[in-house]
C-alpha cells in the first residue's frame, strides 16, 4: 500500500501539488480575512480537493502524452520508468478529473466553469493537434493564464463573492498575481532547460532549444528579479512586512542564481527544484501577512 501511495505521489509531480496547495490556502486566508472570520473547513477542504485533483489530471495527462520524451529527459518519472502502466495512469487521471468536476460543482457553477476552463487549457497544452507545449510562447502563455491569472484572480474573486457577495479584489492580490505571472513565465522557460535532449528529438520548440539554455536561464531570472523589485515598490508604504520579506527573498534568490550551474542534468534539476521553493515562499509570505 505504501508503495502504491508513493507511486501516486511521484506521478502527481509533488512540487506542483505543493504549489497548488499553498496557493489555494493563501488565497483562502487572504480573502476570508483569517483568523478574524475563522476557517470554514468543509468549503476549504472541498476547494483544495477540487484543485489538487485538477492538478493531478493535467500533470498526469502530460506524462501519458510525453512518455517517449520523458524516457529521454525524465526517465525517473513513474510511466517512463515502467513503474506505472499507461492503463493505470489513465484510471488515475480520469478518476481525478471526475472528483475535481463533482467537488467544484458542489461549491458553485462558477467554480465548476473555472476548473473546467483550466482543465481545457491543460488538455490543449499537452494533447495534439493543438499541443501548446510545442511552441515556447503559447506554452508560457497557457501556464501563465492558469497559475498566474485564473488561480489568483479567478479563485480569489470566487472566494470574495462566495463569502461576501461582492467582487472587490483585495489590494494585496495585485502584487501577488503580478509576481506569480512573472514566475509562471519563468517556470515555462526554465522547466525546458532540463528537457533539451528529449524535446530536440521530438521537435518541441522551446526557448532553450530555439536560442540556448543559457538564454532561457538569463531571461527567466531577469523576469523574476524584476517581479521582486515590483513587489518591493508596491508594498513599501502599505505592507512593511511584505516589503522587507521581499528584499530578503530577492537576496536569497540572487544567491541561488549565482551559485547554480547549467553544466549537468543534476545541477539543472537542482536549480529548478530550488526555483519552486521561491514560488512556495511567495505564497507563504502573503499568507503570513494575513496573520501579522
Amino acid at each position: 500500500m505504501l508503495k502504491k501511495i508513493n507511486l501516486l505521489y511521484q506521478f502527481s509531480r509533488p512540487h506542483t501539488i505543493i504549489g497548488s496547495f499553498i496557493s489555494i490556502t493563501t488565497l483562502y486566508l487572504i480573502v476570508n480575512h483569517f483568523p478574524k472570520s475563522g476557517l470554514h473547513w468543509l468549503q476549504y477542504l472541498t476547494l483544495i480537493i477540487s484543485c489538487l485533483c485538477c492538478n493531478i489530471f493535467i500533470t498526469g495527462l502530460n506524462q501519458i502524452i510525453d512518455v517517449d520524451i520523458d524516457k529521454i529527459s525524465k526517465p525517473f518519472l513513474p510511466i517512463a520508468a515502467g513503474q506505472l502502466s499507461i492503463t493505470n495512469a489513465k484510471k488515475i487521471i480520469f478518476t481525478a478529473l471526475g472528483i475535481c468536476m463533482v467537488t467544484s460543482a458542489a461549491l458553485s457553477l462558477y467554480l465548476f466553469a473555472l476548473i473546467l476552463f483550466i482543465t481545457i487549457i491543460g488538455i490543449m497544452y499537452s494533447v495534439p493537434p493543438i499541443r501548446l507545449k510545442n511552441h515556447h510562447l503559447p506554452a508560457a502563455l497557457s501556464i501563465t493564464i492558469v497559475r498566474g491569472i485564473l488561480v489568483n484572480m479567478g479563485i480569489g474573486l470566487w472566494l470574495q463573492y462566495f463569502y461576501f457577495s461582492n467582487l472587490t479584489i483585495p489590494i494585496v492580490l495585485w502584487p501577488l498575481t503580478i509576481f506569480v505571472v512573472a514566475f509562471s513565465i519563468a517556470i515555462a522557460w526554465l522547466k525546458d532547460i532540463h528537457d533539451v535532449e528529449g524535446d530536440t528529438a521530438f521537435k518541441v520548440k522551446t526557448l532553450a532549444i530555439l536560442y540556448s539554455p543559457k538564454t532561457a536561464f538569463i531571461f527567466s531570472n531577469i523576469l523574476v528579479a524584476a517581479a521582486y523589485v515590483f513587489c518591493i515598490a508596491f508594498t513599501y508604504k502599505q505592507f512593511k512586512f511584505l516589503c522587507i520579506a521581499h528584499i530578503i527573498l530577492l537576496a536569497f534568490y540572487s544567491l541561488h542564481v549565482f551559485t547554480s550551474s547549467l553544466k549537468t542534468s543534476a545541477t539543472i534539476h537542482k536549480f529548478y527544484m530550488g526555483f519552486w521553493v521561491f514560488f512556495f515562499a511567495e505564497y507563504i509570505l502573503f499568507g503570513i501577512n494575513v496573520l501579522v
